[in-house]
């Protein structure tokens, strides 16, 4: 069943959508620089960057650990 629409009126919108000047298309771009600039700056004068760093660590340990125990389930490694 279709939707009734009461009252006969349509929606039109103003633009197309996904339609930007180029005036918002630089603004855009500007608040994009602006935010990558603070959280560089935020990264290199502070000890978030060494908890990035342990946390990629222990990233790759899980992901090797995974692995470990995919082949050892794989290939029956019962003596380690």
């Amino acid at each position: 069943m279709s939707p009734k629409t009461s009252g006969g009126g349509s929606y039109s919108p103003t633009r197309r959508p996904a339609t930007f000047t180029i005036e918002e298309m630089q603004a855009i771009a500007e608040l994009n620089t602006k935010q990558a600039n603070d959280f560089f700056a935020l990264f290199d004068r502070s000890s978030i960057k060494w908890v990035i760093y342990a946390a990629g660590t222990a990233a790759v340990l899980d992901i090797v650990h995974t692995v470990f125990l995919a082949a050892r389930f794989i290939f029956r490694f019962d003596h380690f």
